[in-house]
């Protein structure tokens, strides 16, 4: 269980072992809080999705079946080819979240001072050492890394990466080791720094995104459009539809009951 206090003690945050928060107002009991990557959740990806692992199962079909190779095989290695192949997009989505993992760690105990080393992993090692190429090449004066968020306006909840002066601005910053960064990062730096301000009446000045590229250690660094609250809005759209998908399913349930 890990536990956050905010906005000076009266909030009271709770993540269980399944990611599931709770929070509690002044004392009050607890009630579920969804996060910002849920509520990001909601927007459709479905068709991108499906597209992306069509293209990692023909990937490893090409690897496993070359051209030019005569192939003969009992039926415990059909299956076993088989399991492998549908897998595929299972295994790569894993390797990524364990990759994107050992970076943020990384680049948290950097941030801190602390003695950080290299990972062993090359691809994990590419992204670290393009953060620290980013670093190299801008002024950045930490002021929070991996905080925990909550608003108590609009009741969600989050962790921003990075909060700092950089180049001389406030900014709020999400790390991606993607292989791009996309648009709903506008939502979800937003989502964040809005919380920020509300909790604790500071004003972010930008948002922006860095991607550390696994391949070849170089780095992305956009500052975002000045367009907070446009995307706020759209983020508070989907929230909306989070809620009322949530209790379209609990109606159902009752109904067919």
């Amino acid at each position: 269980m890990n536990e956050y206090n905010l906005y000076d003690d009266t909030v009271f945050l709770t993540m269980d072992r399944n990611h599931v928060y709770r929070a509690a107002l002044d004392g009050a009991k607890k009630l579920h809080v969804p996060n910002v990557t849920t509520i990001l959740g909601m927007k459709d990806k479905s068709r991108a999705m499906m597209y992306w692992q069509q293209t990692c199962i023909k990937e490893e079909f090409e690897k496993q079946f070359p051209v030019g190779q005569t192939f003969k095989m009992d039926e415990i290695q059909r299956n076993r080819a088989i399991d492998t192949i549908a897998s595929a997009a299972d295994n790569i989505s894993r390797q990524a979240r364990e990759i994107g993992s050992l970076t943020h760690n990384y680049i948290e105990l950097r941030l801190a001072g602390g003695d950080a080393h290299l990972p062993s992993h090359e691809e994990a090692r590419n992204a670290c050492q393009a953060f620290n190429n980013w670093l190299g090449d801008h002024d950045v004066q930490v002021m929070f890394t991996e905080r925990m968020c909550f608003s108590k306006r609009h009741w969600y909840c989050g962790t921003t990466d990075l909060v700092a002066t950089i180049d001389g601005k406030l900014t709020s910053l999400d790390f991606k080791t993607s292989k791009a960064i996309y648009p709903e990062t506008f939502l979800q730096v937003s989502a964040y720094t809005e919380a920020l301000e509300e909790e604790l009446g500071i004003e972010i000045e930008q948002r922006a995104s860095l991607r550390c590229d696994k391949a070849d250690a170089s780095y992305e660094y956009l500052v975002f459009p000045d367009e907070h609250i446009r995307d706020f809005e759209t983020f508070l759209s989907l929230l909306r539809l989070y809620h009322f998908d949530k209790q379209a399913k609990k109606e159902l349930k009752e109904l067919a009951a």
